[in-house]
């Protein structure tokens, strides 16, 4: 494989950026990790919504897939 040949801004940029992607995706699964354990425990699809800050689409497909 051929180096990269990165000022040490532009392996800042990528760093940075790889870490606040991952951060984002991990946020993300937690959330609807959290979503399943409410919804599992009998709460209201709204209430898990208002809370877990997903739309009512992403909790039908979480649910649904459950």
């Amino acid at each position: 494989m051929e180096a990269l040949h990165l000022n040490e801004r532009e392996r800042t940029v990528i760093y940075e950026g790889g870490y606040i992607m991952g951060r984002e995706e991990g946020l993300a699964s937690a959330k609807q990790s959290i979503a399943k354990t409410m919804l599992a425990d009998g709460m209201a699809v709204e209430l898990v919504a208002k809370y877990s800050g997903l739309s009512l689409e992403e909790l039908k497909e979480l649910n649904d897939n459950s």
